[in-house]
């Protein structure tokens, strides 16, 4: 299944008729299009459900006003892996968060670029935020509470790391 990010009416779509998908979190609608336009962006996801995803954010520092801090080469990584497995991730920081969506960055190998989405709530956060310190702050509590009333399931090292020694 293919929906497509239009950066000129920062929206996302989809091109099946008379089917209704869903986006994120939240179950967002997703808006449908009989075709793609020029400046579309295609990405490939699961379709199992009529929920499509999985949309995953990384949480990162700011450096800044523009700049992410963080393992660039890492980022890259997963979000090249998540394609591999028909998701889609995205990079921001707790600077990008509004009440209703997320300004974020998608890696896009085939132009070895990253590309300004705004994106609803993600399924699954992944906290790599570089200085455990942001985690006392009070921007970074209001965004954990949420993200927990936009059922996104939030993710740490430690977490992902004690996950993996249960299954071993």
């Amino acid at each position: 299944m293919i929906v497509y990010y239009d950066a000129r009416t920062e929206s996302w779509f989809h091109t099946v008729q008379h089917q209704r998908y869903t986006f994120g979190s939240e179950e967002i609608p997703l808006l449908f299009r009989e075709s793609p336009t020029p400046t579309s962006i295609p990405f490939t996801v699961e379709s199992s459900q009529l929920n499509l995803g999985p949309l995953v954010g990384i949480l990162a520092g700011r450096k800044g006003k523009e700049s992410v801090v963080g393992n660039g080469t890492l980022f890259k990584k997963i979000q090249e892996s998540m394609a591999e497995h028909h998701g889609i991730a995205f990079i921001f920081t707790l600077d990008d968060i509004e009440q209703n969506r997320i300004k974020g960055h998608v890696y896009l190998p085939e132009k070895k670029s990253w590309f300004k989405v705004y994106s609803p709530f993600p399924h699954i956060v992944y906290n790599r935020l570089p200085f455990r310190k942001l985690e006392e702050s009070v921007k970074y509590q209001s965004a954990r509470r949420l993200f927990q009333e936009k059922k996104s399931v939030f993710l740490t090292l430690l977490l992902l790391i004690s996950m993996s020694s249960i299954k071993s």
